[in-house]
């Protein structure tokens, strides 16, 4: 299907993605675009510089109730991250942080698409300004149980420690650093183990 193949192209040729899904949405007339769709549509423009369209499409998909089937949450989640980004991009970083933080608690726990959810939160309240709130969000990105891989966490939980550390936090960016290079000494990644444990001097 057009959907199918756009989800393919998407990662590289995003022109093509976007071909895909114009044909997709063709074959749909009248119908509602699913999910998927509109999650190729609104990554591939954003990664073509389009972010105020990204942004329109990511929240005319996500600005939505919760789906109850746990892919399409994942793809609810993941456009609500695009449309934040997109906000951002766009110069409204304040906008882009209540998009993440009205998404409810529960939503998504457990699933690595809520665990990015939670990283992009971070990054976005740090560059607001507000690096112990973003600490705390890396923090839960990286925890046990968040759904992502071993790598993806330690690397979540190096940058939290950092975010600990510049807000004056020193206990909880220790703890953060010890737990990521405890995760990446079972990963056997050296380099990754020294930016740590340069950290942790």
């Amino acid at each position: 299907t057009a959907i199918g193949r756009a989800w393919l192209r998407a990662d590289g040729r995003e022109a093509h993605a976007l071909e895909c899904v114009a044909a997709a949405r063709a074959l749909l007339g009248n119908g509602t675009p699913t999910l998927a769709l509109f999650q190729v549509e609104a990554q591939a423009l954003f990664r073509t510089e389009q972010a105020e369209r990204a942004a329109e499409v990511a929240a005319a998909a996500s600005d939505t109730e919760l789906p109850a089937d746990p892919d399409e949450l994942d793809r609810w989640l993941n456009l609500r991250c695009v449309w934040a980004q997109a906000i951002h991009k766009v110069g409204n970083v304040e906008t882009a942080i209540e998009i993440l933080e009205t998404v409810p608690e529960h939503a998504g726990k457990g699933r690595a698409a809520k665990a990015l959810l939670s990283g992009t939160l971070g990054r976005l309240l740090w560059h607001a300004g507000r690096v112990r709130d973003a600490a705390a969000a890396m923090a839960r990105a990286g925890a046990a149980g968040s759904g992502l891989s071993a790598l993806d966490r330690a690397r979540m939980l190096n940058n939290g420690g950092l975010a600990h550390f510049l807000s004056g936090q020193r206990l909880q960016a220790l703890e953060l650093w010890e737990d990521a290079l405890l995760l990446f000494e079972r990963l056997e990644a050296p380099l990754e183990q020294i930016r740590v444990s340069t950290n942790l001097c």
